[in-house]
């Protein structure tokens, strides 16, 4: 069941919740015009959001909260990519202290993938 987000931002670009279960979830963002860039590719910025969102929201079913932010955030785009739904999936892999690290992959609905991303949360303790 897709979910919408309390982030109006990733609301904005239609992504939408499938899954979030013990550190992992799954996103998607359908395709439209308006995520194009000059040359007709989905833009960097919106693949980058999307495997953001997906890492929060992995955390947060880690967490049971939203009160963190990403600290750092580097990413390998594979391939470009024009017309196709978009998937993210994700995982926090470890943590260290207050800092939680995850990865995530953006896939067309095909398979392939179009962009690789690890990074590094910063989660104040709770209470």
């Amino acid at each position: 069941m897709k979910k919408k987000s309390p982030c109006p931002f990733i609301n904005f670009l239609e992504i939408e919740e499938v899954e979030r279960k013990d550190g992992t979830a799954r996103l998607v963002m359908p395709y439209r015009d308006e995520l194009r860039n000059p040359t007709g590719y989905v833009h960097g910025g919106a693949i980058a959001t999307l495997m953001d969102a997906a890492m929060a929201v992995a955390l947060v079913s880690l967490l049971g909260h939203g009160e963190f932010a990403t600290a750092k955030m580097e990413i390998r785009f594979r391939s470009p990519t024009k017309g196709k739904t978009l998937i993210g999936e994700s995982k926090i892999e470890s943590n260290r202290g207050s800092f939680y690290f995850g990865k995530a992959t953006v896939r067309e609905e095909g398979g392939k993938v179009v962009a690789e991303a690890q990074a590094s949360f910063s989660a104040p303790q709770q209470g």
